[in-house]
């Protein structure tokens, strides 16, 4: 099975790598958006003929010559992945050719592909069923920010083992004489692939490990539910008679101590404009203080979920939750604002993947 390793990418820890970063999220985030672009453009203008925009007849004469340059070459109004991959190469598209990876470059015009079939897929289930969703779904957007997540497969990347046998050493491209050591993975990790999220002016580096060693699944009969809140973050009740309650309170006090010094900031940084949206470096370190904060509240809550859960030998968890929940959370407004600043999807998924190692299946 897969398992990820994620670290939390700085130019002052690793300024090789973090410039690495820098200078491909900016490459894939213009890749993405040309993909897009020529995406949406083929659909809203497939049966306009001669009332096309000028935007969308200048994709269609990218079509016509990726036509003279495959000769069998077709296309359908919802582009597929080869489709767009031989239109990008037949007009030498100058965001394909920027200098990507092509396995990264190729993965960030199947991203694209992906988000708007699935736009689709989801507009087909709004029309079944509005009910399910809090509003229409919208075509995808292109991305506004400066960066963008991308990957490297271990076609490009490569973990070498150390002389000291302490570690590994990490090879990234165009970095041929330059290998990186890594103390905490070990130099027989078999890397699939290498992911960079921009994250508040840094990146979290995650590497994807297959891990050759099978889950254990011992002999676990009894059954547990799971109720989620605020106060007590959460409640289990197991079939052998035990149960057990989680404290939320440091959650919800860092949670409104976060609020207070961001509407503070944001009051300050917004003085006399009429717009209130603000950002500055202050309220990026805020948040990532924050958000490194929830996420380890969550692990240590998960962790400690699933210890309970392998000690009270409970095979079957069961996990309560609603739908749209948070949406429409009407328990005045001190306890929905307690509520839905929780990440309680967070904490679900956690147990989820740390159960399914343990051999505990979750409902």
């Amino acid at each position: 099975m897969k398992k990820a390793v994620p670290m939390i990418l700085s130019e002052d820890n690793f300024k090789q790598i973090f410039a690495f970063a820098e200078q491909y999220s900016k490459l894939a985030k213009a890749l993405y958006n040309a993909a897009l672009f020529r995406i949406r453009q083929v659909f809203t203008g497939w049966d306009k003929g001669d009332n096309r925009t000028p935007l969308e007849q200048s994709v269609f004469d990218e079509i016509e010559c990726a036509k003279e340059a495959y000769g069998k070459f077709s296309c359908r109004r919802v582009l597929s992945y080869p489709s767009l991959d031989k239109i990008l190469r037949a007009n030498r598209n100058p965001d394909f050719f920027a200098g990507l990876p092509m396995q990264t470059a190729q993965s960030i015009v199947r991203q694209a592909i992906t988000d708007f079939k699935a736009w689709l897929e989801a507009l087909k289930a709004y029309k079944k069923d509005p009910s399910s969703f809090t509003g229409k779904p919208k075509m995808p957007g292109y991305c506004k920010a400066d960066k963008k997540t991308f990957k490297v497969t271990n076609q490009d990347a490569a973990l070498y083992p150390t002389k000291d046998g302490k570690g590994c050493l990490l090879k990234l491209p165009k970095m041929d004489h330059n290998r990186i050591p890594f103390s905490y993975l070990k130099d027989t990790s078999n890397l699939r692939e290498i992911v960079f999220k921009p994250y508040y002016g840094k990146y979290i580096m995650t590497f994807i490990i297959e891990d050759m060693v099978p889950p254990f699944y011992p002999d676990l009969p009894n059954m547990a539910g799971m109720d989620l809140g605020t106060d007590n973050i959460a409640a289990i009740a197991c079939t052998d008679g035990s149960s057990v309650v989680y404290k939320g309170g440091a959650i919800l006090s860092a949670n409104q101590f976060f609020a207070k010094q961001k509407a503070s900031a944001v009051s300050i940084l917004t003085k006399g404009k009429k717009h209130r949206h603000a950002s500055s470096a202050f309220l990026s370190n805020l948040s990532l203080k924050h958000d490194c904060f929830l996420k380890d509240q969550m692990h240590k809550l998960s962790t400690a979920i699933v210890r309970y859960c392998i000690a009270h030998r409970i095979g079957i968890l069961v996990v309560g939750t609603n739908r749209l929940w948070k949406q429409h959370a009407s328990m005045s407004k001190k306890n929905n604002q307690k509520f839905v600043s929780i990440p309680h999807e967070k904490l679900r998924l956690m147990i989820s993947y740390k159960a399914l190692v343990a051999g505990i299946e979750v409902i």
